[in-house]
């Protein structure tokens, strides 16, 4: 009996953990105009934003470009404590069937950032090549080594 009620408790415990919050672009400007996304013109581009701090940082403004046939994605993060938040940014680059590319070799695909309460950020990314036509970001917390 003892048994069950430990497995219960733990199912109950997993069903009140939530996956992250997910942030994408709902207008792709593609060469000078605004397509909504999943529109035929810009079927195969995306981008969005996973966020695992959704009850201390916001994403807004996420942004999708496509000029010169090179995909710019762009987000702003915004601290809603009065704390400083710790994150790691991590993203990758796919092409239009979702493929994940091969890194560029300049390309870091890992940020620390500190963001002050109150605080917001604007992180801009540039496709490493043509073939990139998804962008996909993770925010996940870090914490400050004692």
């Amino acid at each position: 009996m003892r048994n069950l009620l430990l497995a219960a408790a733990g199912l109950l415990a997993l069903g009140a953990c939530s996956g992250p919050e997910t942030y994408e672009a709902t207008t792709i400007r593609f060469e000078g105009q605004d397509f909504d996304s999943g529109d035929p013109v810009v079927a195969d581009v995306r981008v969005e934003v996973k966020s695992w701090l959704e009850d201390d940082l916001d994403v807004e403004e996420i942004v999708g470009r496509v000029l010169d046939g090179r995909l710019a994605a762009q987000f702003v993060l915004v601290n809603d404590t009065d704390d400083p938040v710790r994150v790691l940014l991590t993203w990758e680059w796919r092409d239009g069937d979702g493929v994940a590319l091969r890194d560029a070799a300049s390309e870091m695909k890992t940020k620390y950032l500190v963001l002050r309460g109150g605080e917001s950020q604007r992180q801009t990314f540039t496709a490493p090549s043509e073939l990139a036509l998804q962008f996909y970001a993770a925010i996940e917390p870090t914490h400050k080594e004692d």
